[in-house]
């Protein structure tokens, strides 16, 4: 889950409890301040290219499962914990496996990418111990200040098919199972949406984003075909969506919904990070209401059918320094603290997540270790919203804190899970359990369980 450096150096950057962009938790989510990736997240700085190799073909999506069954993927934010493949008390329950995030760069007809196996985190023996297990396992491409490739890569035919290829065989190349897309957000509002025009990083709003991505995910997908024609062996094609209204531009549009479900197995409905800098009112930022209003968006105004659907589940709090005078239930207060740059965009490091793994979450200096302190003590009393199944508080400090506790978390999946394809998680290395999983891990793998 960063301010927006150089699509080099904001690789990987260090995830733990920092004051991150609150807007960006999103998948990479979690990052401390924000240098970042995804949504903020610690990412290894340099990563090596690898070699690639082409492939040819084209072929329709892959059938989705029906609407109430037990997909359950998790996303692995692979910079924390870097020499520790996850644990079966980790792994109990989940189908799928996102390696997150695949660092891909360069323009046009030269695409390099990079493996996390660089930074001495997975290598083939660990991915072949985690197949070993039912589990496939998946490359997560984007994510927060991570998906700079994808304009300049969809924008044309020959940036299409030589970005296409240097994926498709980063995925032969490490025997994977698939691709998950993790664009945030094609047309406008990501990290770098109000960056002048001659910053590298700046993405003004451009509605050619959305045919783009379609075509992107028919190069995917036909590239994919043929790999699997040639391993006999299915590949998955996914998007990473946002939960946000204003981060929907591009699914507004019904061609471009219709073109990209034609292409892909599922769609994770981030349903989480709700609320973040860019926001002036407190709500919460997951759990119920937000997952409802997710399926209402995708499945009923967008058209999708909800047996491709998956609802998501943070590990992590979000807080937001705010006006004094916001009393029970801590809703609809105003926030009055200046979260993003105004001219820039850029994150001003007043908001930020903390994880729930106490272990990496003050693993990132003095003020990670302050808010992670700050968050167990919130953590400690029960602030539960039981009608939207969530939890919010405003600390002595006037600091909002909004969060899923094990309790939401079950009674949010319970309530949803039998109209949805399955659940997801970013990311499986953050819940309180660290290697042993935790308890909200283990909330909702009774979810998808229990009758």
């Amino acid at each position: 889950m960063r301010l927006v450096t150089s699509f080099i150096t904001a690789t990987f950057l260090a995830m733990g409890v920092i004051a991150m962009p609150a807007q960006e938790a999103g998948h990479a989510h979690l990052a401390l301040r924000e240098v970042r990736p995804s949504t903020a997240e610690g990412v290894p700085s340099s990563v090596s290219a690898q070699p690639l190799a082409s492939v040819v073909g084209k072929a329709p999506a892959t059938t989705a499962t029906k609407a109430g069954g037990k997909q359950f993927l998790a996303y692995w934010s692979i910079w924390h914990a870097p020499n520790q493949a996850p644990t079966q008390t980790q792994l109990k329950g989940v189908t799928h496996l996102v390696l997150s995030f695949l660092h891909v760069q360069g323009a046009s007809g030269t695409w390099t990418t990079g493996w996390p196996a660089a930074q001495n985190t997975f290598d083939m023996s660990m991915i072949r111990t985690i197949q070993d297990q039912k589990i496939k396992v998946i490359i997560g491409v984007g994510g927060w200040n991570l998906d700079e490739c994808f304009r300049p890569a969809s924008k044309d035919e020959t940036s299409r098919a030589s970005f296409a290829k240097a994926v498709v065989d980063f995925v032969k190349m490490n025997n994977l199972d698939g691709i998950d897309l993790d664009w945030e957000y094609p047309v406008w509002n990501g990290a770098g949406y109000k960056l002048p025009a001659d910053s590298p990083n700046a993405r003004p709003r451009d509605d050619s984003d959305g045919p783009n991505f379609v075509a992107l995910a028919k190069e995917l997908r036909t590239q994919l075909t043929a790999l699997s024609k040639q391993t006999n062996k299915e590949m998955t094609l996914s998007l990473a969506v946002p939960a946000r209204h204003e981060d929907m531009l591009a699914y507004q549009v019904s061609e471009t919904v219709k073109g990209l479900d034609e292409q892909v197995d599922w769609w994770a409905m981030m349903t989480y990070d709700f609320l973040n800098r860019r926001d002036s009112i407190t709500k919460h930022h997951a759990g119920a209401t937000v997952i409802k209003d997710s399926i209402e968006m995708y499945g009923d105004k967008f058209g999708i059918d909800r047996s491709k659907l998956l609802m998501g589940f943070p590990m992590y709090s979000k807080y937001f320094p705010i006006v004094p005078g916001c009393q029970a239930p801590y809703l609809d207060c105003k926030m009055g603290v200046v979260y993003e740059d105004p001219d820039t965009g850029l994150d001003k490091g007043n908001s930020g997540v903390v994880i729930f793994n106490a272990a990496i979450a003050g693993q990132d200096g003095t003020l990670a270790q302050q808010r992670a302190n700050e968050w167990l003590s919130v953590n400690s009393t029960d602030h539960r919203d039981l009608a939207k199944k969530a939890s919010a508080y405003v600390d002595g400090n006037n600091t909002f804190w909004t969060w899923l506790s094990k309790e939401d978390m079950y009674d949010s999946c319970k309530s949803y899970r039998d109209s949805l394809r399955g659940i997801f998680v970013w990311s499986i290395n953050q819940d309180d359990g660290g290697p042993n999983g935790g308890t909200h891990f283990d909330a909702l793998q009774r979810c998808l369980s229990d009758q």
